[in-house]
């Protein structure tokens, strides 16, 4: 029986776990963080939280939320981001990787001072992330990287407009550059 396990941080995410996580992130977005073996899977400072789907000691689904304080147009808002979504090819379609989806998404609900999140995927993907109530945002101008040099990304881009003060200003994420520290996004 597959069973859903929530770790709070990458410490306590189990070594059996995130070797798995590692693999599998290397083959699906292969970036230089997943070789440097040494370094933490996520930045403690970006409050990671892992949602992993095991059958026993083998992992099934898996999802990755991170969060931090960001300003835009001089509001500063708690912004979550789900990402590193995955199932293991020969698990798929079979509701794994919803449940992940589903856990990470009333976790940042449940938070009462979450503003908004986002989530970066591809166009193929958007149904199986508007059931968990992600919605796209077309023309979202998102720069990562740092402050001096960031970034434009391109990716297909979904949210969460969570508070009242993130969806008085909904307009202002659709219409003005988002600027996001780092590359975790």
């Amino acid at each position: 029986m597959e069973e859903l396990h929530v770790y709070q941080s990458t410490e306590e995410l189990p070594k059996q776990f995130e070797w798995q996580i590692r693999t599998f992130l290397r083959i699906l977005w292969f970036s230089a963080n997943e070789d440097e073996l040494n370094e933490p899977l996520t930045a403690a400072e970006l409050h990671p939280v892992y949602f992993v789907l095991a059958k026993e000691d083998r992992l099934v689904s898996y999802a990755r939320i991170i969060w931090m304080y960001i300003n835009h147009l001089g509001n500063t808002y708690k912004m979550y981001g789900l990402g590193d979504v995955f199932t293991f090819p020969a698990s798929r379609n079979k509701g794994y990787g919803r449940r992940v989806v589903s856990s990470a998404t009333n976790y940042i609900r449940a938070d009462s001072d979450a503003d908004v999140a986002l989530l970066l995927t591809e166009p193929s993907l958007e149904n199986f992330y508007q059931p968990s109530g992600w919605e796209h945002i077309p023309n979202l101008m998102l720069l990562t990287g740092e402050q001096i040099s960031p970034q434009l990304r391109d990716d297909f881009a979904m949210m969460l407009f969570l508070s009242q003060k993130a969806r008085h200003n909904r307009t202002n994420f659709q219409t003005q550059s988002v600027f996001l520290p780092g590359d975790e996004w």
